[in-house]
């Protein structure tokens, strides 16, 4: 059950932290960076299947760099409406 929930408070966070840079587009290695030097401390996996949880659920976009492979990703308006509706509970 913990699991479950841990990987449920990191969609929130990532998307939160996406949501509020919504014109920058970041690696999973960067969100995860940030998300360290914070307060959080989800590893780079857990992040990066929030990131791919949020993709399919079209909160989260993501671009691939067109010179090589990885992949950014960037809070779409769905996923900017769905942040702020869930901060004003």
């Amino acid at each position: 059950m913990a699991d479950k929930q841990r990987a449920e408070e990191c969609r929130h966070v990532v998307l939160g932290y996406l949501a509020n840079r919504p014109s920058v587009a970041q690696a999973a290695a960067t969100i995860h960076h940030r998300l360290t030097i914070t307060e959080w401390d989800f590893s780079l996996i857990e992040v990066q299947e929030a990131c791919g949880f949020l993709t399919g659920m079209e909160l989260v976009k993501d671009i691939t760099d067109p010179m090589g492979s990885t992949k950014h990703y960037q809070a779409t308006s769905k996923g900017i409406l769905q942040h702020e509706r869930a901060s004003k509970v």
